[in-house]
């Protein structure tokens, strides 16, 4: 078998490691021999110091005895004749009453002889010496000699292994002085105390550490080559078995890369595939979000005629109480429909990932009462039960995305109502603290009903996009998404939708939704609409430019804007918008951005250009919903950007702050300060003038315990009252209490 240059360069690599290897290993073994041969050596002498310390020490002691004492007195012998170097020491030679004779052994006299005889019991000799002696055979050697002069200098002590009668031995020597007790026999050489005076010389034979060091050197020599030898053993085990798998590797390097080049080729083709696929996903993704943004323009611009003619007809003094209920009702299901395209469209951007949420403090308890108003007519037309079974402990305000909330709610009551033809429905709510955050809260929505009730096996796919069960099949209606809607919303928001449901008896859809509690403080209260009737005297005559293609919505801002007193044109087209701009001059332009000819954009670059069109306020109107849309046209040149259905007071208030304007507005009715509750301020006058005063107190604080407090005080003497003011209470009206009781005192003065 041929190897490619790559294997042979991978062997090359193999056997350097290997060497470099055994190198180390030899290093390694080398270095832990040589310092443990060195610890041996320093051991050897390092017990020889010991022992040479040990007989200075002892040979010290005894001659500190003898200084202390003067000398002893001893029998006169052979081996102790009186020393001739003591002959001027008084009584030197003394003899006892009963006539022994005996002589005195100074300490150096006494501890020469007991080194002489210790060297000859245990081969280590003693000597004390000087540079100046009494004895001469105290004289010091060479070695000596140099010690003295070298301890005379301040060395402490002086050692070394040097041979003495061709064996050996290591030489200690550390330095004596003169003490009083010692000028008895050396003060007539000069000597005094304190001087230095000599040394006393110790040598140990080394000749038994050696060989005790040479014993162990052997044995380290002896293990470190067995390890050695077993390291090499090892490693050369090591190098077969990973030679092996080298070569091994290498084959199956061959063979993955005979494959690789296989699926490359393979890769490449389903790229290609992919590639196309991805294309025309692209594709159909731009055909939808085009769909999808002709579909909100077609539909949004009859809504926002439908939408804009009502709340003309709201605004109408003419109405009775009955009529103005019934165009309240088509403003509310119009605007609900709306809501309903906006949900639909914003399903595009659940699939892409672009949903957002909005949490902000709102009022539950209102939330669900105005749920319950719009679904109680069609309950009622299908002679249905409708109940909200709320929990006592429910909180009036919390923070979560109200309008996803709000959806999911509308979804589950459409469908309760839709498959429900007999029995009724119930709207439960409940909240309880979160588990292991008591200052969070769950939130607990359920939706019962006594209705055809869905299949076990069609559980799976009931929230799935376009799915619909049988129920919803055979009812040949909706569109499959409004579960889909509203569980992808719970989940953004942190919980879920779940259901129980058995055919023929009904169903129990569950949602949670983790939410905070909210406070009065950071409550969005809406501003309260005052209806606008004209211009204030004394402000120049405003021209207004209407552009859009479509009869309707023209007729429809000429309806709104005509009776507060600005001059109008129109133009159905960008170009007419342009030729009107120059003929005219307007101060503003409400421009429609799709219309033929020349759309909205291209006629705001083109007005921008022309004299005076930089100075010209242009207020964009689009039945796009798209955020990308809004912020290009705004790009584009346009001050600001309103949506269709336009609502008239944001329109007039759009209009007011471009161009600085102040409006004249309607009085108040007796019948519009009327409230929910159908509380007039006159009916506070049964209320002490104590518990009014306490109810400003509460509402200037915003204390909603105290303000409960004082609503169970009243219902003592006027319970039908007292209730309608809970009513309010629990829907945090704030500004209907500031009314109610403003109005009242007001009627007092």
């Amino acid at each position: 078998m041929q190897h490619s240059p790559t294997d042979s360069h991978s062997l090359i690599l193999f056997w350097r490691y290997a060497i470099g290897t055994l190198l180390i290993w030899t290093i390694i073994i080398a270095s832990s021999l040589s310092w443990s041969l060195y610890l041996a050596q320093e051991q050897a002498m390092n017990l020889a110091h010991k022992e040479a310390i040990a007989n200075f020490n002892k040979d010290q002691g005894f001659r500190f005895w003898g200084t202390k004492h003067g000398g002893v007195y001893v029998p006169i012998s052979e081996n102790t004749p009186p020393s001739p170097y003591m002959a001027h020491v008084p009584d030197r030679d003394i003899k006892t009453p009963s006539g022994v004779k005996l002589t005195l052994m100074n300490p150096a006299y006494m501890v020469r002889q007991l080194m002489e005889d210790h060297a000859g019991l245990y081969g280590i000799r003693g000597k004390i010496t000087g540079l100046v002696v009494l004895r001469p055979g105290n004289a010091p050697d060479a070695w000596e000699e140099a010690a003295l002069h070298r301890l005379k200098n301040g060395e402490n002590e002086v050692m070394e292994i040097s041979d003495l009668d061709g064996q050996p031995y290591l030489r200690l020597m550390r330095p004596m002085y003169m003490k009083k007790s010692c000028e008895k026999c050396h003060a007539h050489l000069g000597f005094k105390e304190g001087d230095f005076r000599g040394g006393v010389d110790v040598s140990v034979p080394v000749t038994p550490y050696i060989n005790d060091r040479d014993e162990a050197a052997a044995a380290f020599i002896t293990s470190h080559l067995v390890i050695w030898l077993l390291g090499i053993g090892g490693i050369s085990f090591g190098t077969r078995q990973v030679r092996k798998r080298i070569i091994e590797s290498q084959r199956v390097e061959r063979l993955l890369s005979r494959h690789k080049n296989e699926l490359e080729l393979e890769v490449k083709q389903r790229t290609s595939d992919l590639l196309k696929a991805k294309d025309e996903a692209e594709t159909s993704n731009r055909a939808k979000s085009d769909f999808l943004a002709n579909m909100s323009h077609e539909i949004r611009t009859p809504m926002n005629a439908i939408l804009g003619f009502s709340q003309l007809l709201q605004n109408s003094n003419s109405m009775t109480p009955d009529q103005r209920e019934n165009v309240d009702y088509i403003n509310r299901s119009g605007e609900h429909l709306l809501g309903l395209i906006n949900d639909v469209l914003e399903m595009s951007k659940i699939e892409a990932g672009r949903l957002q949420l909005k949490p902000a403090t709102f009022n539950l308890l209102d939330l669900l009462e105005d749920l319950m108003v719009m679904f109680k007519v069609r309950t009622d037309s299908k002679k249905l039960s409708f109940e909200l079974d709320k929990q006592k402990e429910l909180p009036g305000l919390i923070v979560t995305d109200e309008g996803k909330l709000r959806q999911i709610i509308i979804n589950l009551l459409g469908n309760a109502v839709k498959f429900t033809d007999q029995g009724g429905i119930i709207l439960r709510a409940s909240c309880q603290a979160a588990t292991g955050n008591e200052a969070s809260l769950i939130l607990n929505i359920e939706v019962e009903d006594s209705g055809r009730g869905i299949d076990e096996d069609e559980l799976p796919k009931l929230f799935q996009p376009f799915q619909q069960a049988a129920a919803g099949v055979a009812q040949n209606g909706g569109t499959g998404l409004g579960l889909a809607i509203a569980r992808e919303h719970a989940q953004l928001m942190g919980g879920d939708i779940s259901v129980d449901s058995e055919p023929d008896k009904g169903s129990i859809f569950r949602c949670f939704i983790p939410c905070e509690p909210g406070y009065s403080k950071n409550l969005n209260r809406p501003a309260q609409e005052h209806k606008v009737i004209g211009l204030k005297p004394g402000q120049e005559s405003i021209r207004i430019l209407i552009a859009d293609d479509r009869t309707e919505n023209r007729i429809l801002l000429n309806k709104i804007l005509d009776p507060i007193g600005f001059e109008l044109h129109d133009a159905k087209n960008g170009l007419e918008a342009v030729e009107q701009f120059q003929s005219w001059q307007p101060q503003l332009i409400l421009m429609d951005i799709f219309m033929p000819k020349m759309d909205g954009r291209d006629a705001i670059r083109k007005i921008r250009t022309l004299p005076g069109g930089k100075d010209i306020a242009i207020i964009a109107v689009s039945a796009s919903v798209f955020e990308e849309e809004r912020q290009d046209v705004l790009n584009t040149g346009a001050d600001s950007f309103l949506r269709k259905p336009i609502n008239h007071s944001q329109l007039l208030t759009e209009i007011g702050q471009q161009l600085k304007l102040e409006f004249e507005y309607a009085e108040t009715t007796s019948i519009e300060q009327k409230n929910n509750a159908g509380i007039l301020p006159e009916n506070l006058s049964s209320i002490t003038k104590e518990i009014l005063q306490e109810m400003r107190v509460a509402v200037a604080n915003y204390d909603m315990n105290l303000m409960y407090q004082l609503i169970k005080q009243t219902a003592v003497t006027d319970p039908e009252l007292a209730n309608g003011l809970r009513q309010i209470m629990d829907r945090i009206e704030w500004d209907t209490f500031e009314s109610l009781l403003g109005g009242l005192e007001s009627r007092d003065d």
